[in-house]
């Protein structure tokens, strides 16, 4: 559709395409690894923790310390404390924070490669970079089983709607609003998930885990809303207020 092979690619655009390509590769990886063992909406609630992550990091604000704690607390109530709380796979943990490790890096490396590249080309160019990254994976667990006919449409299915379409459209909105909005809708996705998971596949959830969800996403929005008042305030602080010569 794109057809990204027009044109050739600078040394740093190649650069670019390939950090962006890898951790694409690698945060859906790891999400469907996690995804094996923990239910949706705790993965994708662990998976969050990487933009909140990067959204702290690039801040100094005694605000952000706030929202670190809550956070903290989500990740807290996850724990496998009490008899009545379903124990987490450790592995299925591990899994979820690597895949929102890579997602943090996927937010840096895509706002690179969509600035420099057509976004269409760049979204195009990292997926066949991921699919690289994650071939030898699939052929290491499934072997040949990869390539029945029979989970063929399923898989295709679960490409197009799972990463060519939303990750194209990731790339695109990082673009066109601002990114305290992107934060705050991003961060609806592990209730998003939970309430699919709910209703689509069974899950249930404890009080507890939906109260560590609430946590996460209210420190994700939180952080992006702070942050985007704060910028919006920068320019207003910086007018001066002495007479026009």
């Amino acid at each position: 559709m794109w057809r990204p092979w027009r044109g050739a690619l600078t040394v740093r655009q190649g650069l670019e395409i390939l950090a962006y390509g890898v951790s694409l590769g690698g945060m859906s990886l790891f999400f469907y690894m996690a995804l094996a063992r923990l239910p949706l909406g705790l993965t994708l609630s662990l998976e969050m923790t990487g933009p909140l992550t990067l959204a702290l990091i690039s801040s100094r604000r005694f605000l952000d310390i706030a929202w670190v704690s809550v956070a903290a607390t989500g990740l807290l109530l996850l724990l496998p404390f009490g008899d009545s709380v379903k124990a987490l796979d450790p592995q299925g943990v591990l899994f979820a924070i690597l895949a929102g490790t890579c997602w943090a890096f996927y937010i840096v490396s895509g706002q690179k490669a969509g600035a420099s590249l057509p976004q269409g080309r760049a979204i195009a160019l990292s997926m066949a970079v991921s699919t690289l990254v994650v071939a030898p994976f699939g052929l290491l667990h499934a072997g040949t089983t990869l390539f029945d006919g029979a989970i063929l449409p399923i898989a295709l299915l679960s490409g197009l709607f799972s990463t060519a379409i939303p990750y194209s459209l990731d790339l695109f909105a990082m673009s066109r609003i601002p990114a305290r909005l992107f934060g705050l809708l991003m961060s609806l996705a592990p209730v998003v998930g939970a309430l699919v998971g709910f209703v689509m596949l069974d899950e249930r959830l404890t009080p507890l885990q939906w109260s560590a969800i609430l946590c996460i996403v209210t420190a994700t929005g939180g952080s992006s809303l702070s942050e985007g008042i704060a910028r919006s305030r920068r320019p207003l602080a910086s007018v001066s207020t002495e007479p026009a010569p």
